[in-house]
């Protein structure tokens, strides 16, 4: 929201609103990394945004990615290093991932690559 820079109230408040639904998202799929890493990532991720990560990333091309893959894979694309003793990535992190990750979405779909 700082990054923003936003001072009218009426610019401000949908800001937040929205903001408040995306972090909800990250939140759940964070729990869901912890308590049930093995579920598919497309069963909580929708296919587009596991698609355009996959290629950043990559991974051959028909990977079944898991929720906690994709939730360690989006840390990494925030910054995270994922060492054997860096613990769990932080939220600036994963929400650093996921900023990027939505340009890459972006990107893929006006390029024609991809369909929303």
């Amino acid at each position: 929201m700082e990054e923003r820079q936003l001072q009218d109230v009426a610019r401000l408040e949908p800001l937040v609103g929205l903001l408040a639904v995306v972090a909800l998202r990250l939140l759940q799929m964070k729990g869901l990394a912890r308590t049930e890493p093995n579920r598919p990532a497309l069963e909580v991720v929708p296919a587009l945004y596991v698609e355009v990560l996959q290629r950043y990333k990559k991974v051959k091309a028909g990977a079944q990615w898991t929720v906690g893959q994709f939730f360690r894979e989006l840390a990494k694309l925030g910054g995270f290093l994922g060492r054997k003793g860096d613990g769990e990535p932080g939220w600036i992190t994963i929400w650093r991932g996921w900023d990027l990750l939505q340009w890459l979405v972006r990107g893929a779909v006006l390029r024609g690559e991809l369909s929303p």
